[in-house]
């Protein structure tokens, strides 16, 4: 998590990587997506029309674009993203609040793992 490298690097350097971290999901989203600083590490990417084909194919490319980002910490950390996304699509009787929740039990299952992506649908 962000904490190891405010730890080992200090808050300015954490602060550094997640503006950083933040151009690479602007630089890499869909002309109508928003990517939001959500708290702490957190980002919230909104991605209108969107299904699980298309959600996977722009968190993939968002999670190169960090991975291949020059962060200069040491030469030997990486920064790696874990990311939970949940489709909508109302009609439905699932409000907002309900499909961030889903997301965010998507994104501690990808968190477990040690990065990755986790959507609907995966186990």
């Amino acid at each position: 998590g962000m904490h190891t490298i405010n730890d080992e690097y200090g808050f300015p350097v954490g602060d550094r990587v997640l503006e950083k971290v933040g151009q690479c999901l602007r630089s890499t989203k869909r002309e109508y997506d928003v990517v939001a600083r959500r708290e702490g590490d957190a980002f919230l990417v909104l991605l209108p029309g969107a299904d699980v084909v298309a959600a996977r194919t722009v968190a993939a490319r968002m999670s190169k674009a960090v991975a291949d980002a020059p962060f200069d910490l040491d030469g030997e950390t990486r920064v790696r993203v874990s990311m939970g996304g949940a489709v909508w699509v109302p009609p439905s009787a699932e409000g907002p609040d309900e499909v961030i929740f889903r997301a965010g039990e998507h994104l501690r299952m990808a968190q477990i793992r040690g990065g990755g992506v986790v959507l609907d649908g995966d186990g």
